[in-house]
């Protein structure tokens, strides 16, 4: 659905359990890894989302949001 490879689905998991076991807590372990969990995903998504443009890969979420047409920019024909 994503369009994730599957080799890496478990570093989205963690990532994702990690960003929200920090939302609201006051514990600053979580916070820390919360933080770091934040900025792994964005690397691998911006890696993701420039390669699915260069290559004009609508495939999965990414590919779609990746290569939607921007406000007020010509839709693909």
């Amino acid at each position: 659905m994503l369009g994730v490879e599957p080799v890496d689905r478990p570093d989205l998991l963690c990532w994702s359990d990690d960003m929200m076991g920090g939302l609201g807590s006051p514990d600053p372990a979580r916070l820390s890894r919360a933080m770091t969990a934040f900025s792994e995903y964005t690397g691998y998504i911006a890696e993701r989302i420039a390669r699915r443009r260069r290559d004009g890969d609508e495939s999965g979420l990414v590919g779609v949001f990746a290569n939607a047409p921007s406000p007020g920019s010509q839709a693909k024909s």
